[in-house]
């Protein structure tokens, strides 16, 4: 990494450090509100009175007692805060042997497809089977914590929205299931909001009659995590981040190339024909070739925005690798993974890298 991307990051994850902060207090009293809660609970009438030893010690308490209430406060208006990126660590790698909307064809479809957790060193596991009825389980995503894990799934005609909870040892249980209404003929493909308290998913997706996925009626749905439908705000996904238009699709980006951003969305990398895996800003500046093996798709940053999962055709079974933005050396993360078929593999997406932090 250059110095000046170095500098760059830097002054992002401040920022980003300072306006996660703000959000969580916005909702907290204000000084002035603070000190006529405390004068309140200190004296009826309003003044401060002149402490001894033993009053002093007694209102100290009483102040600690009142600051620390109010701090919860702030958190609970807050929710659970991000962090600076450089304090997150990468944990598991969830993946489903199925693509989901736009990469899926029909063989695909038929099918089903499982999700499977997986991390270096330990074997890939399924945690949610398509079972004797085919179903499919797609679009796995971890929220912006890693304590949830959301994922598309398409039984017959019956669509729905699965979250599960995800412990640190990988084991996962059901917490919620949202029933997409009507008929679906395509598993949606959730995302989380911002601050990982709502999902997103594009409705109206179908196959025609000539066996092609057609997204003409569609538009962009938000549930809360009672499943109730809510109004879109700025801090959801738009209906190009549902429909994916910067994954991997042989039928829209034959060389994978259309930029993947990092988690803080400053940095961006790109697969570019002859050249290999280049990381630089988002503004097309201090660009830097990483490495010259883009496999065929990248598809996740790590959540600590210092590698990038490639995935590589190993027949009916994907690679993951991993590159360093500093470059130049590439490690196998997972040797082999299975898919469903030869043109089922998962990309940006369809594979999702868990944040955890400390």
């Amino acid at each position: 990494m250059t110095e000046r991307m170095a500098d760059a990051q830097l002054d992002r994850e401040i920022g980003a450090f300072l306006a996660w902060e703000s959000e969580d207090l916005a909702g907290a009293p204000s000084a002035g509100e603070m000190a006529v809660r405390v004068r309140e609970h200190v004296r009826p009438g309003g003044r401060l009175p002149v402490f001894g030893s033993t009053q002093r010690r007694l209102g100290m308490l009483i102040l600690a007692a009142l600051l620390a209430a109010l701090l919860a406060t702030a958190a609970l208006v807050g929710g659970s805060r991000p962090q600076l990126p450089t304090s997150v660590h990468n944990g598991w790698i969830a993946f489903s042997s199925q693509p989901g909307y736009r990469q899926t064809f029909v063989s695909d479809w038929a099918v089903g497809g499982d999700i499977y957790l997986v991390r270096e060193d330990i074997e890939p596991r399924v945690i949610v089977a398509r079972g004797p009825d085919m179903k499919r389980n797609v679009c796995p995503q971890f929220s912006p914590d890693g304590s949830m894990l959301a994922y598309g799934e398409l039984e017959g005609t019956a669509a729905s929205l699965v979250v599960l909870e995800v412990r640190d040892d990988g084991a996962v249980s059901e917490s919620r299931r949202f029933v997409v209404p009507g008929a679906s003929s395509v598993a949606p493909c959730p995302r989380w909001n911002r601050s990982g308290t709502r999902l997103a998913y594009l409705d109206g997706v179908r196959w025609d009659n000539d066996g092609n996925l057609d997204s003409a009626g569609t538009g962009v749905v938000i549930v809360d995590l009672n499943g109730v439908a809510v109004g879109w705000t700025a801090d959801d996904p738009t209906a190009d981040d549902l429909r994916r238009s910067g994954t991997f699709d042989p039928l829209d980006a034959p060389d994978g190339s259309d930029p993947l951003r990092s988690p803080d969305g400053e940095l961006r990398t790109t697969c570019r024909d002859n050249v290999g895996l280049v990381v630089g800003t988002a503004d097309g500046s201090a660009d830097r070739v990483v490495t010259r093996d883009c496999g065929y798709s990248l598809a996740a940053w790590s959540p600590d925005g210092t590698r990038i999962l490639v995935l590589s055709d190993s027949g009916k079974a994907v690679s993951m690798l991993v590159a360093s933005v500093t470059g130049p050396a590439v490690e196998e993360r997972v040797g082999y993974v299975p898919i469903n078929g030869a043109r089922s593999f998962p990309g940006r997406g369809d594979t999702s890298w868990q944040p955890v932090y400390p």
